[in-house]
């Protein structure tokens, strides 16, 4: 199955047209690296999610408001296109910032730079304001759009690209959740969706090839005890790979991921 956009599509550059820009800086350590002693994909997303949560409470809107006021924000999709790896014991130069905000849903913005600024990964993601004592999703308040400094006249609110959902099983793994996949929001952290779906990938792949590109829509959550199964389909030939993979409970798909692998 051909995905039907480029490998990496607009730029992933900081906007005028979004909210405040943020920055942080994080070390690549031993335990954040693969086996090429590269910055692997899941630390890139711990830094995502750490550098939101850094924002958010920079601004009075983080940990302590969502307890206080019983929200929380879910995400929804992801677009990741990595150009270059970070190695170890590099600086990673990590920018987050939110680009709009509508109704219950916000896109967010991601990028890891060079020490000339150039974009090394680039993401862009899309969040669910949710009201965590109804477990719906809910209006985002007035003050949070202040607070990051997004106006409130967006009409549309462009969307992550959607992965695809495998059509076969050429690969299948079963998985229970444990108590350490599970995060503040009481529900599978987002990240544990990708080591879950790597994990069933053929090891030459893996070992061989080099992720470019991943897509996710989080369908439904994942709870403690739930038994999880990955269906993954391959499709492609030795210069480059393209794994649709689907996270099901049962035989309802909870996530769905799209992963693009080439030759170093």
């Amino acid at each position: 199955m051909e995905p039907s956009t480029n490998m990496f599509p607009s730029s992933a550059s900081p906007s005028a047209n979004g909210g405040h820009i943020f920055r942080h800086v994080y070390f690549a350590q031993y335990h954040d690296c693969d086996t090429r002693q590269r910055l692997s994909v899941l630390a890139m997303m711990r830094y995502f999610e750490d550098i939101a949560i850094l924002q958010s409470d920079h601004y009075e809107v983080g940990l302590r408001y969502y307890v206080k006021e019983r929200v929380a924000w879910l995400l929804n999709k992801w677009d990741i296109r990595i150009h270059a790896y970070p190695a170890f014991k590099d600086d990673v130069r990590v920018l987050t910032q939110p680009m709009a905000m509508r109704r219950v849903l916000a896109n967010r913005r991601y990028v890891i730079e060079d020490e000339q600024a150039a974009p090394l990964v680039e993401a862009d993601s899309q969040w669910v304001f949710v009201d965590l004592a109804r477990r719906r999703p809910a209006r985002i308040p007035e003050n949070i759009f202040r607070r990051y400094g997004i106006s409130e006249d967006a009409e549309v609110l462009p969307t992550p690209q959607m992965p695809g959902v495998p059509e076969r099983a050429d690969v299948t793994r079963n998985f229970h959740v444990r108590k350490s996949d599970i995060d503040v929001n009481r529900h599978v952290n987002n990240i544990r969706y990708v080591d879950w779906a790597f994990d069933a990938l053929p090891d030459e792949l893996v070992r061989e090839q080099l992720l470019r590109r991943l897509l996710i829509h989080y369908r439904k959550e994942v709870q403690y005890g739930e038994q999880v199964h990955v269906i993954t389909e391959l499709t492609g030939d030795n210069e480059q790979v393209i794994a649709l993979h689907g996270v099901y409970v049962g035989e309802d798909l909870r996530c769905a991921l799209e992963s693009w692998w080439r030759i170093p």
